[in-house]
């Protein structure tokens, strides 16, 4: 897979989101984060805070039915992201 050693950026985490049309909140209960503020999670993730592991974006585009790896940051924007 040559996305092996790569880690999905916020942005890429952002897009994923966007399109499959979740809040963050339901994004993470999507994959499973159990949390009382499970969206704060989430948004850590977009904003760069923290970095999930990979299996979990993988999992999260599965459930989703988005192709996996992600786009790279040249091919997608936050406005294109957010049009769907």
């Amino acid at each position: 897979m040559a996305n092996e050693n790569k880690r999905s950026t916020p942005g890429q985490i952002f897009y994923a989101r966007s399109i499959a049309g979740m809040t963050q909140d339901e994004a993470a209960r999507t994959v499973h984060v159990e949390h009382n503020d499970a969206g704060r999670v989430w948004r850590r993730w977009e904003n760069g805070e923290r970095q999930p592991l990979e299996a979990v974006v993988h999992l999260f585009c599965l459930l989703t039915g988005q192709q996996y790896p992600l786009p790279d940051a040249s091919e997608i924007t936050r406005s294109s992201a957010a049009d769907g």
